[in-house]
């Protein structure tokens, strides 16, 4: 998942990662479900950007749903050709459980020296009034992997890692 929140002992804990802020912010919640804020695009020209779409996983499993919304495949393969054919794209995903909803906003984009990134704000709604209504920008995303899972012939995942070559996040989520 794509929460960035670890369970410790019972309580929420985010990892600290270098230059990750969180904001409190207005809450926005479109009829798709999906979380948004009154500048998420902070500025950028969105017609510049190939649009992702929304991919809707919450309520993941349940039966109502269908699984053809929820297609993290189809958000790993949207990053990896725009990361390897360095092009901006756009695209969203929005998880939920019982206390917690979040959309994550992922933007593949040239920085102001021409080198090549990802934004990812995660605008969130949690039943615990310190995490709810805020947006997490996560720390500056300067290098995408594309990662064989082993067990598992055939799958893979991406790696998101930062200026140190610290990993920032994995889509999925598995140890390699």
């Amino acid at each position: 998942m794509l929460f960035l929140s670890l369970g410790v002992s019972g309580q929420q804990k985010r990892p600290v990662i270098s230059g990750t802020t969180e904001t409190k912010v207005d809450v926005i919640e479109k009829d798709t479900g999906e979380l948004t804020t009154k500048d998420i695009a902070q500025r950028r020209d969105l017609t510049a950007y190939d649009e992702g779409g929304h991919l809707d996983c919450g309520n993941w499993g349940a039966k109502n749903k269908s699984k053809d919304i929820c297609d993290e495949k189809k958000l790993r393969d949207f990053i990896w050709r725009h990361w390897t054919e360095k092009t901006a794209g756009y695209i969203r995903i929005t998880y939920d459980g019982t206390d917690a909803k979040s959309t994550s906003h992922i933007f593949i984009e040239p920085d102001r020296n021409d080198r090549w990134r990802i934004v990812w704000r995660i605008v969130r709604r949690h039943n615990m009034p310190q995490y709810n209504n805020q947006i997490t920008d996560i720390g500056k995303i300067v290098t995408v992997e594309h990662i064989e899972n082993k067990p598992v012939k055939g799958e893979w995942a991406l790696v998101f890692k930062d200026e140190f070559g610290d990993i920032i996040q994995k889509i999925p989520d598995f140890d390699y």
